[in-house]
């Protein structure tokens, strides 16, 4: 990681960086997630909404469950 920072500060003579589409890519990278863990989530709840007992949920407890 200290490479990249080396890299990234790189500056022409000017104080532009010498690679600033690379920062670019690099820091849109860096927003994508990780881990699978927040969709694995949101299919938990949508499987508890789809079981067979679903028909014996009333309102308020499908309301409390999609929010």
């Amino acid at each position: 990681d200290n490479m990249w920072k080396a890299i990234l500060q790189h500056q022409h003579t000017n104080n532009v960086s010498k690679y600033s589409n690379l920062t670019n890519i690099i820091n849109t990278i860096r927003t994508l997630p990780n881990s699978n863990a927040d969709p694995e989530r949101m299919f938990s709840l949508l499987n508890n909404l789809k079981m067979k007992t679903r028909n014996s949920f009333s309102m308020v407890s499908v309301n409390a469950i999609c929010v």
